[in-house]
């Protein structure tokens, strides 16, 4: 069954509304505590990742406002390493981070891509719940306004 790109887009849209509002008042040092909650934010993650990997090529050609590769590259970093899947994704961000028409708000992203890889990269087996918090806060309240003006353009 062949879904379209806005199924896969709601999918996204869920999972961020879910963040935004789970993490609201929350502080790190607790989120860090509450196991259920991690365990919660990783799996919307993974499912942020899996409908990023189902969107087509043309599909994220026509929205390059978002790092669509580094965001499903995120998936694999927050659940157990895989080492070549995160290596090409620093390799995309680091050569995004070249272009000079590349948005600001794109490289932003890339560079606490490429800084959570470094940090991350010693956990192979393991989540670094702190590179998750850092997501959380600084990456999908921007996701979730880039995905709801996808939406309402379409």
């Amino acid at each position: 069954m062949s879904h379209s790109p806005d199924d896969y887009l709601g999918h996204i849209l869920i999972e961020t509304s879910f963040i935004l509002e789970m993490s609201e008042g929350v502080e790190r040092k607790s989120f860090l505590e509450n196991q259920t909650l991690t365990r919660a934010m990783v799996r919307s993650l993974e499912i942020i990742g899996e409908a990023t990997k189902k969107l087509s090529d043309d599909f994220r050609k026509q929205h390059p406002q978002i790092p669509w590769k580094q965001m499903a590259g995120m998936r694999d970093i927050v659940i157990p390493i895989k080492i070549k899947t995160v290596e090409k994704s620093v390799r995309s961000c680091a050569l995004a981070l070249l272009r000079t028409k590349v948005q600001q708000q794109t490289k932003n992203f890339c560079l606490i891509f490429i800084w959570n890889y470094y940090k991350l990269i010693h956990e192979y087996f393991g989540v670094d719940y702190n590179v998750v918090w850092d997501v959380v806060i600084n990456q999908i309240p921007l996701l979730h306004k880039e995905i709801q003006a996808i939406l309402n353009q379409q």
